[in-house]
Formats: structure tokens, sequence, C-alpha cells
């Protein structure tokens, strides 16, 4: 599936507000969860499955090496990285922290991605 820039930020968004939403659910691993979320194909939704579970990694992919260019991300500027060595794993990004956390952290750093999605839109 071919994303408009659009496109990966309003299912990023829409995700990432279900997993705030989900924070309080006691999942063993976080990836799990963004796994389960209803909107993937997999799941009985209309969206088709992409790689690490994001669309703005399948908004980024390389059509030469068939692997997100980092620099190419819509939410770059959340992860405050230069787009080098995928910037959203970094300690201090909200999805790194997501990771990491459960309950109303989780929701926090959730909500953080998702409302980030919401700006870019606003500025497209």
């Amino acid at each position: 599936m071919k994303l408009t820039k659009r496109k990966a930020l309003t299912i990023c968004r829409d995700l990432w507000q279900w997993l705030a939403n989900q924070s309080e659910i006691k999942y063993p691993d976080t990836e799990r969860l963004k796994r389960d979320w209803r909107g993937w194909d997999k799941n009985g939704g209309p969206i088709p499955t992409m790689r690490y579970f994001c669309p703005c990694c399948a908004f980024a992919i390389d059509s030469i090496t068939d692997e997100p260019e980092c620099k190419n991300c819509p939410l770059l500027k959340l992860w405050k990285g230069n787009g080098i060595d995928k910037p959203c794993l970094s300690s201090s990004s909200p999805y790194e922290k997501w990771f990491k956390s459960h309950g109303k952290a989780a929701r926090k750093h959730a909500t953080t991605i998702a409302n980030a999605c919401t700006k870019e839109l606003r500025n497209l």
C-alpha cells in the first residue's frame, strides 16, 4: 500500500489514539498491543499490516532499499532527530518511552504521538 503523507499521519493518529485508550490494560508487552490494533486487516480492519506496524515507516520506505528512510518520516520533528539511525527508537523519544511504560505514563506518551500527528495534519 503506497501511502500519502496525509494518509500515513491519519492512520498513525488513529492507531495512537487507540493505544492511549488501551494503556490501562495489563499487556505482556506493548509492541504486541500495537500489533493488536483493530484497524489492521489481520484483526478485521481495513488497513493492511505494515512494516513495524507503523504508517510513518511505511510512508518513508525507500524504493531501492525497501527500508524506511527515517529522514522522510512525517513525525521526524517529534523524534528530534536528524533522520539517521531510527530517531524514534532513541531513549528520549515518546515512542521509546511508551514502549517501556504502562498505565498513565503509557497513555501520556501515546497521546503525545497522536497529538503530533494531528499537528502535522493541520500543517499539510
